[in-house]
């Protein structure tokens, strides 16, 4: 055990502090109480607590107050199994626990044979009292089943006490991840920056503006979503006033899987009132995941229960309808053809009449100018409310969201867990909206490469104690750029001089 603790080090030391993200544990805890029918206190009484999913097992034993805690539990769905000389065995089974919670048992103990036992069902909503922490959470099921629009998990605001969902509508902000999706939380009030995001323990937010998540995981990868709103433990105190826990899926002893496609089309919807035609909107969102154990058949692993697996795959390709509108100057206007006044600059008197306008002399019209003005700004194509300009083109985005995940138990009390995820996202707008231009000459387009890692080795010491190393890394990087009429060599007859050259003088 030492020498992985010494290579969790060391490959921490090599990653480049640059890159290094704040990461923390997530683990959860496993309390209880045991008593006989007369409410006496029973010692010495063997806890068994086995992972329903992986089937790994983790034992203890009650206190003198017939007490019992066992810390550093993966997030998951417990059997707990409590046995005594004398008294009838106790099982309590589909007990879940998520990231930083802590599930209590409460358990009596009757007398007879230990190989008789009595089953109960764990209750699907616990009441917390270990802790005056209040968070809220939403399951595995709830995010898989629930409708979610465009399959983001933030979606699920509306189902959390002190929870409100800030872009409700806005199929843009509430995206699959990537530079055009932003977060949609606000908790308490708080807005959209001020809590605090993480994925497994990791940091997992761009710090450039604290309102984006670097991954977004999909739905059909996530466990839970908890959220820490109030009394929070001091150890997730270092930035915002709240938290936001994402737990991803694991690897079981069993296989399992699935697959999907989400379809929109704007073959099926009515014209928006403001546009001519039906705007562009198409939307396929298709992918899958698979899990289980890792083995060689009769070789390694042969009782799957040592090492798991989970990867996830998604790719989206989205045409986001838009209508853009502006001003353009005619053909006649181009050619110094203006039917209001308009007076010579250097004059001040009006320019003359001519054939039924205000003509400016074409000696007068800088070539440069009307070159620049003829490839960039293109013609009116359209007339209605004071604007004669039109562009109907979508944003279009193409997306691949990868996961992969591996678990190992080396023993009962000694685990290690490296994930990797990452974001490849395009998203090309149907002009250079940030200049507030309406034409298709140029275009802005954002380029994501995302990719977020963990690894950790967990030891559990003793019930009450857990050393747990983690490494993550968190990198949001993000592409701004132009397409179309960008260069001066794109321009023959557009010519200028400028006092430098090289950065930027050829655009």
């Amino acid at each position: 055990m030492r020498r992985l603790i010494y290579l969790l080090l060391m490959i921490g030391l090599a990653s480049g502090l640059e890159h290094i993200a704040y990461a923390q544990t997530a683990a959860a805890t496993i309390n209880g109480t045991l008593t006989d029918s007369a409410g006496a206190s029973v010692a010495d009484a063997q806890v068994t607590i086995t992972n329903q999913g992986t089937g790994t097992k983790t034992e203890t034993n009650t206190n003198a107050d017939g007490t019992f805690t066992m810390t550093g539990l993966q997030s998951g769905t417990y059997q707990v199994t409590i046995t005594k000389a004398g008294f009838q065995t106790f099982t309590e089974k589909d007990l879940y626990v998520g990231p930083a919670t802590t599930r209590t048992v409460t358990a009596t103990l009757t007398i007879g044979q230990v190989t008789s036992e009595i089953t109960v069902e764990a209750a699907a909503v616990q009441v917390q009292t270990t802790t005056a922490q209040f968070a809220s959470s939403v399951a595995q099921q709830q995010v898989e089943t629930l409708p979610l629009n465009g399959r983001n998990y933030q979606s699920l605001s509306a189902l959390m006490p002190g929870v409100a969902n800030l872009n409700v509508g806005n199929s843009s902000s509430t995206g699959q991840g990537g530079f055009n999706t932003s977060n949609s939380m606000s908790i308490n009030g708080m807005g959209s920056s001020g809590t605090l995001y993480e994925l497994d323990g990791v940091w997992n937010m761009n710090t450039g503006n604290m309102t984006q998540t670097t991954i977004l995981p999909n739905p059909d990868s996530i466990s839970e979503v908890r959220t820490l709103q109030n009394n929070i433990s001091p150890k997730y105190t270092l930035l915002g006033a709240s938290i936001v826990l994402v737990a991803t899926r694991s690897g079981t002893k069993d296989f399992h899987g699935a697959l999907w496609e989400y379809f929109r089309n704007d073959a099926l919807d009515a014209r928006n009132f403001f546009s001519p035609t039906v705007l562009a909107e198409k939307q396929n969102i298709f992918g899958g995941t698979i899990g289980g154990p890792l083995f060689i058949p009769k070789l390694y692993n042969k009782n799957h229960d040592k090492t798991f697996f989970f990867i996830s795959e998604q790719g989206v390709i989205r045409h986001i309808g838009s209508t853009q509108t502006g001003l353009t100057p005619t053909q006649a206007q181009r050619n110094g053809c203006f039917t209001d006044p308009i007076k010579n600059p250097v004059t001040g008197s009006l320019f003359p009449i001519t054939n039924g306008c205000y003509q400016i002399p074409t000696g007068s019209i800088n070539p440069n100018s009307l070159t620049l003005l003829n490839a960039l700004a293109q013609l009116p194509n359209y007339s209605a409310s004071g604007n004669n300009f039109i562009n109907t083109n979508p944003e279009i985005v193409n997306q691949l969201d990868s996961q992969v995940k591996v678990d190992h138990n080396f023993s009962d009390k000694v685990h290690l867990m490296g994930e990797y995820f990452d974001l490849r996202q395009t998203d090309d707008l149907p002009a250079q909206e940030w200049a507030g231009s309406p034409f298709t000459t140029n275009k802005q387009n954002f380029t994501t490469r995302s990719k977020l890692a963990e690894l950790q080795g967990t030891v559990i010491i003793s019930p009450a104690m857990v050393n747990q190393i983690s490494i993550g890394l968190n990198d949001y990087v993000v592409d701004l750029g132009v397409t179309g009429l960008v260069y001066k060599n794109q321009l023959p007859a557009f010519q200028s001089t400028l006092p430098y050259n090289g950065l930027l003088s050829a655009g």
